[in-house]
């Protein structure tokens, strides 16, 4: 009896150990489980940090053909000024001409001008109106031809998820027919951003006039709109700069706005800024100022940072920025102690709640040199008369747009500060 009974015991000691191993084993399980489940949330709330979710706004980024999220950009060169930026980005960023998120397209009322375009798309305005003769100066029938061709004006950008609207104001095409091309593109869903010239004071009154008018009137259609005075050209064109090159130079101001912006999304980087964190930035931001610098040394980060901030081409002071996008590029060895000083900079100067985003960007053929691109939007209203610069931020600017003018002009490596 004894015998039985011990057996018995040892049994249900035996199950009772069973079955604390299992429960063990389960909760174990369960434990690895919600430390996994919380690693991976506790993962995306620190990229949510670095990168805006795309939920927040649904539809804008789409699967490519291969399988990967691409930002599907346009840029529309609106008339002869259009036309000429076009050829200049084509001409200064090939490798850019190749990528297949990026189409150039150039419309214009002028059928002799479109044989010379380097776009990848042409488009004639009003093919029966004004037979391929041009607009003769008149904005009104530029924006007559517009919407005449509204239906294949939005063939071309319906689907697309950014459009660049660019021309040079004052003329007949690109006066009327721009605001057209972008009320399409907007009303299409597509981030519209701006990017024009006002005509120089010698061009007389009556272009000065019908360019103010035809921006008052862009500034209606697009997200962002980017005003380059070419008056203020003639600050650091230097003396006996032929008439040509200063405005080949209008010209490529208009390409670097676009690129710079355009690069912002296009070229992948170790922090990246996409489609989205530039969309929350200047969706409906109005006027915005672009400003790229670059730097080269012990002091790179600071100087490029101070030179993308820095320009007598301001019309309205960066400090009033309630939005900015800034990009720093350099090679493998740029530090996060260089990161943090172009980001001291930049937040030192704009609005105490502006909302900032950033991301980094590694390119070997940098070497030594530091390149910031900066996009600030959100202004607030405009003074009457902006705070005066000092004398030491005056000169800086103007030595920095020098150097820039000379090397733009006759094919240097580029610019060491411009910010429009």
């Amino acid at each position: 009896h004894n015998s039985k009974t011990r057996l018995r015991r040892r049994g249900l000691i035996t199950m009772l150990l069973i079955s604390l191993i299992m429960i063990s084993l389960h909760n174990w399980s369960v434990l690895g489980a919600f430390q996994t489940l919380s690693r991976v949330q506790t993962s995306s709330k620190g990229l949510a940090m670095l990168r805006m979710d795309e939920s927040m706004d649904p539809g804008f980024r789409r699967q490519s053909s291969a399988g990967g999220l691409t930002c599907n950009i346009k840029v529309i060169g609106v008339g002869g000024g259009g036309g000429n930026t076009i050829n200049r980005m084509v001409d200064c960023v090939p490798e850019l001409e190749d990528a297949p998120m990026l189409e150039y397209v150039a419309v214009n009322t002028d059928s002799q001008a479109l044989t010379l375009s380097a776009a990848d798309t042409t488009m004639q305005l009003g093919a029966g109106a004004v037979r391929g003769l041009g607009a003769g100066g008149v904005p009104s029938v530029g924006r007559s031809a517009a919407v005449d061709s509204a239906p294949e004006i939005d063939a071309i950008v319906r689907g697309v998820d950014m459009v660049f609207v660019t021309a040079g104001m004052g003329g007949g095409t690109g006066s009327g027919a721009a605001p057209v091309v972008a009320e399409l593109a907007k009303d299409a869903g597509a981030l519209t951003v701006g990017i024009v010239t006002k005509p120089f004071t010698f061009e007389g009154r009556r272009r000065m006039a019908q360019a103010e008018e035809a921006i008052e009137e862009l500034g209606k259609h697009v997200d962002v709109l980017i005003i380059v005075s070419n008056d203020k050209l003639l600050e650091i064109v230097p003396e006996g700069v032929p008439l040509q090159e200063a405005f080949s130079l209008a010209d490529d101001i208009l390409r670097q706005g676009i690129t710079g912006i355009s690069d912002i999304i296009l070229k992948p980087g170790l922090i990246n800024v996409d489609f989205a964190d530039v969309r929350s930035i200047m969706a409906n931001a109005g006027p915005a100022l672009m400003g790229i610098g670059q730097g080269f040394g012990k002091t790179r980060a600071q100087d490029a940072a101070r030179a993308a901030v820095s320009s007598p081409l301001l019309d309205f002071p960066i400090e009033r920025a309630g939005g900015v996008v800034f990009t720093i590029t350099g090679n493998s060895e740029m530090t996060i102690q260089e990161v943090n000083e172009v980001a001291t900079v930049i937040s030192s100067i704009v609005a105490d709640d502006a909302n900032i985003i950033f991301g980094t960007s590694v390119d070997e053929t940098y070497g030594d040199e530091l390149s910031v691109t900066v996009v600030a939007t959100s202004f607030q209203e405009k003074l009457e008369e902006p705070p005066k610069k000092s004398h030491f931020q005056s000169r800086f600017n103007t030595l920095s747009s020098t150097a820039f003018v000379a090397m733009s002009l006759w094919g240097g490596s580029g610019p060491s500060g411009m910010l429009m």
